[in-house]
């Protein structure tokens, strides 16, 4: 497992950027925040699929989260709107 032998866990998407910018990390971000990287040659990339599983905003710890709270909203709002008509 990669995460027991990290010596860096983070969410912070600009400490994670730096680090693999510097080549001293492995990480995941989206592609709008690396897209300037692409063009290291020394950096191997692989881009995932751009989708989410609905599944993932229903779980109990992720309800919690800001920012899948956020997510969760504005799912909410897209089904009202699209209901009304």
């Amino acid at each position: 497992m990669k995460q027991a032998r990290a010596r860096c866990v983070t969410d912070n998407v600009r400490v994670i950027r730096n680090l693999i910018r510097a080549h001293r990390a492995v990480g995941v971000l989206p592609e709008y925040v690396c897209a300037d990287l692409l063009g290291d040659r020394r950096l191997r990339a692989t881009l995932l699929p751009k989708r989410r599983d609905a599944w993932l905003l229903v779980q109990n710890h992720l309800k919690r989260d800001p920012a899948t709270r956020v997510t969760i909203d504005w799912v909410r709002a897209c089904f009202q709107e699209t209901s009304r008509g």
